[in-house]
């Protein structure tokens, strides 16, 4: 049987053992472990951190996309409402627009006209506007007027001047000027509107 102090001599013999074994495992074992789930949890953080932006690009991208196709449906919405030359000419066009709008109605035109085109700023659109004489009825004017512009929102009319008529008191002279949006050059208007039919 071994004597108290070589007992005691294992003892801290042994602590000395487990202890540099503790150490062992704890160095190269553990602490690797834990250096490792650390960089884990960073890379899960910057991994989740570009989930979230791709995330809310995704969002942004399809509120983009629609936001895109609603715009591209007002522009075709509104082109369609920009005429285009008639046989190189606008005034047909006008004309016939003017026409369709007093069709049905106590009005009589008597003349369409060229009056001007106006320059605006941006270089693709221009004003052109047509001087219309007729007669008729205050209340079939304001029905005429309101044809002109339920046909062609775009539409604007100026320059309204009613005077009496010596010869019929039910009916007025009337002049005035009517103007719509036209292209500069409508073979140059922009590709995919060009390729919309209305």
């Amino acid at each position: 049987m071994p004597k108290p102090s070589q007992r005691m001599q294992y003892f801290i013999l042994g602590a000395i053992v487990a202890g540099g074994l503790l150490y062992l495992a704890i160095t190269f074992f553990v602490m690797p472990r834990l250096a490792e789930r650390r960089d884990n949890l960073n890379q899960l953080a910057a991994l989740q951190t570009k989930l979230d932006k791709a995330r809310s690009l995704i969002r942004t991208r399809s509120l983009l996309e629609q936001q895109q196709h609603e715009a591209q449906e007002r522009i075709f919405e509104l082109a369609d409402h920009i005429p285009l030359p008639v046989l190189g000419n606008y005034l047909l066009g006008m004309e016939e627009q003017i026409n369709q709008a007093a069709h049905g109605l106590d009005v009589r035109i008597l003349q369409v006209a060229n009056q001007d085109i106006q320059e605006l700023e941006g270089g693709r659109c221009q004003v052109y506007r047509v001087r219309v004489s007729a007669q008729a009825g205050f209340n079939p004017l304001l029905e005429l007027l309101r044809n002109l512009q339920t046909q062609n929102p775009m539409c604007s009319v100026m320059e309204l001047n009613i005077t009496p008529n010596a010869n019929d008191c039910e009916r007025h002279d009337v002049v005035f000027n009517a103007a719509w949006l036209i292209w500069v050059d409508p073979a140059e208007r922009v590709a995919w509107l060009a390729t919309h039919q209305p």
